[in-house]
């Protein structure tokens, strides 16, 4: 099994241009919750769909992605990151975790691998805690 460094290049790309947050010093600016962050939120979204897993939202606004597994009663295995930046944040944080999470899955796909417990691949929403005066974690819920 091997991982694609083009498509994961390609989708990192993606959400490095201007329309997303991108500076021109290289570097990242998507508040969370704004649309650029929406944007990118919905591309996330269409590369879960491309990849056959089942998108889902909670009521904190967090998106996973669900490959089912053999066992798909047993607890699964959570990855990924954020999509959301601060402001001036560096180009890969948080989005890295993503697309790696991502290409795990696709990795898997394109070998036709199943795996016993189901994975899914997550974006915080709000990770950083940047978009309300009060310091919040999506994941205490």
């Amino acid at each position: 099994m091997q991982i694609d460094l083009d498509r994961m290049q390609r989708r990192l790309a993606a959400l490095t241009t201007p329309a997303l947050g991108g500076t021109p010093a290289g570097g990242m600016s998507r508040l969370a919750l704004t649309d650029t962050d929406r944007a990118a939120r919905d591309l996330f979204v269409s590369w879960l769909e491309e990849e056959g897993l089942t998108p889902r939202v909670d009521d904190f606004g967090n998106i996973y992605g669900r490959r089912e597994g053999d066992e798909p009663g047993l607890a699964p295995v959570l990855v990924g990151s954020h999509l959301d930046t601060v402001p001036g944040g560096g180009r890969f944080d948080g989005i890295l975790g993503v697309v790696a999470a991502l290409e795990v899955a696709s990795a898997l796909n394109d070998a036709r691998v199943r795996t016993r417990r189901p994975i899914e691949i997550v974006d915080w929403t709000t990770r950083r805690g940047h978009a309300s005066p009060r310091r919040c974690s999506p994941r205490a819920g």
